[in-house]
């Protein structure tokens, strides 16, 4: 039996199921205070605990760091309205960094994209987590697919890039560094 999840997006009711997929980048074990402070588990009884800052006072509500910010749970998304929705390349799609693939069933929706070769962009929440993927629903081959990611290929390209270009302005420093102090000592 296949479990299914049922989002209206843009007014198509559709359902998905999770292909497959790993989360490229983890989210901190542990919990955090609001301020980004890390607390401990106190254990208090059978499957019963308490989350405590550094100081030994009892926390009440826990966050997690994702990317270094904290963040509370984000909401499960039922529905995305069709002015959060945009319509762009199929080929765009291709350009995020995959987290998690699911088929989506709706046959109204499948044919539209099918039709303009076009994909919907969206923001999206599975809930009870800590991350707001960007969606692209697309087709592939004769199915529909949900790709959902938290960052391009772009980005990850652009970041080596900059890496790279620091590095040889660095070398360039010390070898001008290196040369003048060998100079000095002539």
């Amino acid at each position: 039996m296949v479990k299914y999840t049922e989002v209206n997006i843009g007014g198509y009711n559709a359902k998905i199921t999770k292909v497959n997929g790993k989360p490229l980048i983890e989210v901190s074990e542990g919990y955090v205070d609001k301020d980004g402070n890390e607390l401990i588990e106190e254990v208090t009884g059978k499957r019963e605990s308490v989350w405590k800052d550094g100081k030994g006072s009892i926390v009440e509500q826990k966050f997690k760091l994702v990317n270094g910010k904290v963040f509370n749970k984000f909401k499960l998304t039922k529905e995305i309205p069709k002015e959060r929705i945009k319509e762009v390349d199929k080929t765009e799609a291709f350009d995020l960094l995959t987290e998690n693939i699911y088929y989506v069933e709706c046959e109204p929706l499948r044919e539209k994209l099918l039709d303009e070769d076009k994909a919907l962009k969206f923001h999206f929440s599975n809930g009870n987590g800590y991350k707001i993927y960007i969606a692209y629903v697309t087709t592939f081959k004769d199915s529909m697919v949900m790709y959902l990611g938290i960052d391009t290929l772009s980005n990850g390209l652009e970041t080596i890039s900059k890496v790279k270009s620091s590095r040889v302005i660095k070398q360039i420093v010390e070898e001008v560094s290196r040369a003048n102090d060998l100079l000095a000592t002539l």
